[in-house]
């Protein structure tokens, strides 16, 4: 890597906090793009649970804008203890008022479901989704939790992407692999995904990439950590 010819990443999400993964780009000297392929459709539910939840779960920060509703509706559901995935969710959790008691270590749905089943709720979890999502029902489920879900939200394609040719693309989420399948022209770069589910995608996508690694753990400072890598390595 030169200071005249820097090696170029595309960050095409998460759609919440993209500044930070682009300031972790420039930390490693790339030339950082954004292109957003995804934006959130928050989504009318009801809550209609027989009983109260001995949990709620959220793996992602989606779900955030339906627990706050939550709360409004209803301020004793603030003494309903939460699991999430992830330090960044967690603080914003908290700062809804609710109470956090389980962070997964391992920042993914695996192991939130494995630490969940290990507490043995008195009682179902109560799982706030997108619509996409589907394994943490299932992963309690196989343990023997019961669960209550909620789509709260969905994700669409965002519309007037551009997207520019770069040497790294990094994905947030299979549903971003999904739309750049369909809208990239060209060479093909490799790709970082920021978790296990998004590599899955990247490595069943049709168009194959250079390569296709996945970051240590989904913080912008494991980010810096793959870019530094490769460029070291090239």
């Amino acid at each position: 890597m030169t200071e005249a010819s820097p090696w170029r990443v595309l960050i095409t999400g998460p759609i919440d906090g993209r500044d930070e993964w682009l300031e972790a780009a420039a930390r490693a000297g790339w030339e950082a793009h954004e292109a957003p392929l995804l934006e959130r459709v928050p989504l009318s539910w009801e809550l209609a649970c027989e009983t109260r939840p001995a949990w709620i779960a959220l793996t992602s920060s989606g779900a955030l804008e339906a627990l706050a509703d939550l709360a409004r509706v209803e301020p004793t559901w603030k003494d309903v203890p939460v699991a999430t995935v992830g330090e960044r969710t967690a603080e914003r959790i908290r700062a809804l008022g609710f109470e956090v008691q389980l962070v997964a270590e391992g920042r993914n749905a695996q192991d939130l479901a494995r630490a969940l089943i290990e507490c043995e709720p008195a009682g179902p979890v109560l799982w706030l989704r997108g619509e996409r999502a589907l394994d943490l029902g299932d992963l309690l489920r196989e343990g023997g939790v019961a669960v209550e879900e909620r789509v709260v939200y969905a994700t669409r394609p965002a519309s007037a992407v551009a997207l520019q040719p770069v040497d790294v693309v990094f994905f947030a989420s299979p549903s971003a692999v999904a739309v750049w399948q369909e809208l990239a022209t060209g060479t093909v770069p490799g790709a970082l995904a920021m978790g296990w589910t998004t590599l899955e995608a990247l490595q069943e996508a049709e168009r194959a990439f250079s390569f296709a690694l996945p970051l240590i753990t989904p913080e912008p400072v494991s980010l810096t950590v793959a870019l530094d890598a490769i460029a070291a390595s090239s």
